[in-house]
């Protein structure tokens, strides 16, 4: 409790807001708060007691909220900044990792809540056509051409990844001795949304769309990942099925992370598992920005207002 400043909001006070430069996070003790991004504030979701809000801001690598935060009533909560984080670093407390882990669980499950909210405002289209389940669709697969470009070593894919950026090199030399580089085809489904699946993938060459179903039996294209995403990395947290079907645009380099690294933490050196979890929390953090932009511009649409280039 000496890490963290107890604070008192009446209603409507507003905690955070978009675009602001600070290091901070709360957790509401009591009450509860709104989360809102974009110019007229479009309200994503609420939390309420015991949850985590800001944390993106204190254990990410961004320099600017990416929502604004508003009380809805009275509420109690929990200030952490960065000296208070410090601190708790100094004391090589175990809180640090308690709140490392809180802070990915909740990024992931507010990913896949977004990537609902977009399933339920998005027109979405046709899926792209999946390549032949036969014997010689199999076959013609074999000979597809694949990427034009050498294979880079597990070491380069995760040096090549912003999400491992600023981590130590001796310990992204020992990850790399778990993760495997293999090349996909044009067309081929990568993850597939709904099914099992505890891998996270660093594409290290290529390019790959992301999809997600909506509510009127179509698909909207969410994103279209380059060289260095990282994706995969919700189902790594929080083992639950795939939040969306990733297809290779073209033939592909792709690093896979095994899941095991993430979920059976007693069996990977605590160091390399707190830059695992640093790493995972950058990525999903990417993600969950980039989601609450297409949000906002599928709200746009709706309204009438200009489209984003971005997502045309």
């Amino acid at each position: 409790m000496a890490a963290f400043i107890p604070c008192e909001i009446g209603a409507g006070e507003v905690l955070m807001r978009e675009g602001e430069a600070d290091q901070a996070m709360v957790i509401v003790v009591d009450g509860e708060v709104s989360v809102h991004i974009g110019e007229h504030r479009l309200e994503l979701t609420r939390c309420g007691r015991g949850e985590l809000v800001g944390d993106m801001a204190l254990f990410g690598v961004i320099d600017r909220r990416s929502a604004t935060i508003i009380s809805c009533k009275k509420s109690t909560v929990l200030l952490l900044d960065a000296q208070g984080l410090q601190f708790l670093k100094m004391k090589r407390s175990p809180v640090v990792r308690v709140l490392e882990e809180a802070a990915l669980h909740t990024v992931a499950r507010r990913l896949r809540e977004t990537n609902r909210l977009i399933a339920s405002v998005a027109i979405g289209g046709e899926a792209p056509k999946a390549p032949p389940d036969s014997l010689w669709g199999r076959t013609l697969s074999m000979f597809r051409k694949g990427p034009s470009v050498e294979p880079p070593s597990a070491l380069e894919a995760l040096n090549a990844c912003p999400a491992f950026r600023h981590q130590p090199s001796g310990q992204l030399e020992r990850l790399a001795q778990s993760v495997e580089v293999y090349s996909v085809a044009e067309g081929e489904r990568i993850t597939i949304e709904g099914e099992q699946g505890d891998d996270a993938f660093i594409l290290a060459h290529g390019l790959v769309d992301v999809y997600h179903s909506t509510l009127r039996d179509t698909v909207e294209r969410i994103a279209r990942l380059r060289d260095g995403a990282l994706f995969g990395a919700a189902s790594m947290v929080d083992d639950k099925p795939r939040a969306a079907t990733c297809i290779a645009a073209e033939p592909s380099w792709l690093a896979a992370l095994p899941g095991e690294m993430l979920i059976h933490r007693d069996e990977v050196d605590p160091a390399e598992a707190a830059v695992l979890r640093r790493s995972m929390f950058n990525a999903l953090s990417d993600q969950l920005r980039m989601a609450n932009s297409h949000v906002e511009y599928l709200q746009g649409r709706l309204n009438g207002h200009t489209l984003d280039p971005r997502f045309s």
